[in-house]
């Protein structure tokens, strides 16, 4: 599945869309303001993957324990 398939799948993005004005969600250079708010996304992104990837590994953790006690 390439790039396009899925953005169109998820998004409802067409490679046509790709390069609409409106998509673009790159900040201008004149403001400062939305580079921080960029920021501040990619710094939530960063924080929601981490919580993530914790919370899945403490279930499989969790999960190994369970198993081991019980089952044998």
């Amino acid at each position: 599945m390439n790039n396009f398939s899925r953005l169109e799948k998820y998004h409802g993005i067409t490679p046509e869309d790709e390069h609409d004005e409106a998509l673009d969600t790159t900040p201008s250079l004149e403001s400062e303001e939305s580079f921080e708010t960029v920021r501040s996304v990619n710094k939530l992104e960063r924080y929601n993957r981490f919580l993530n990837r914790a919370i899945f590994t403490l279930v499989v953790l969790l999960t190994g324990i369970f198993v081991t006690i019980f089952f044998f």
